[in-house]
């Protein structure tokens, strides 16, 4: 008992240290088990969710409900060794939120059909905003007027934008194959 005591103290240090939720589903029933810090990233109170997988699918974001599905029976069918993907849930608020849904079946039965499920949910939501930020700085540099050349310490041309190459004269491949120098 006490081992098992520490192993369940370990596991809950564990959740707590990597901000995950987890997820444990039994397929045939579809009851699912999401922990507190799951339903904590989706602001909800474990009252308030009914351990169905139901409920999952009612909070995935309608345009990921289609990879979801695909990815899900891709690993199901033995096809990926783990289920892995990022979408969008709906958080109590009404708002949605990025995640790394992550799962792998972990029982089977005798003819192979997936029995039970455990995966972990990820908060990716501001990694994906740094990531639209970035994109949308770097089409707005791409489409300057102004001439753009980003450069290395060494003075390398690390990258340029249009501007830059039609005002200097040359192709950005013979830009980046130059130095300042």
């Amino acid at each position: 008992e006490l081992a098992l005591r520490e192993s369940e103290e370990r596991f809950n240090y564990v959740t707590e240290a990597t901000n995950d939720g987890i997820w444990d589903w039994d397929i045939q029933t579809g009851r699912v088990y999401f922990s507190p810090q799951w339903l904590r990233l989706l602001a909800y109170l474990p009252e308030e969710v009914p351990p169905s997988v139901q409920f999952f699918f009612d909070m995935l974001h309608p345009n990921d409900a289609a990879r979801m599905t695909e990815v899900l029976h891709a690993h199901m069918d033995g096809h990926l060794p783990v289920m892995e993907l990022e979408l969008r849930l709906r958080t109590k608020s009404g708002a949605y939120r990025w995640f790394l849904d992550r799962g792998k079946v972990v029982t089977r039965s005798q003819d192979g059909s997936p029995l039970r499920m455990v995966g972990t949910i990820t908060d990716i939501t501001d990694r994906k905003q740094a990531e639209q930020a970035l994109r949308l700085t770097r089409f707005s540099i791409e489409h300057a007027v102004d001439a753009v050349l980003w450069i290395a310490v060494s003075g390398r041309i690390l990258d340029v934008n249009r501007a830059a190459c039609v005002m200097l004269g040359y192709a950005r491949e013979e830009l980046l194959s130059k130095t300042v120098y």
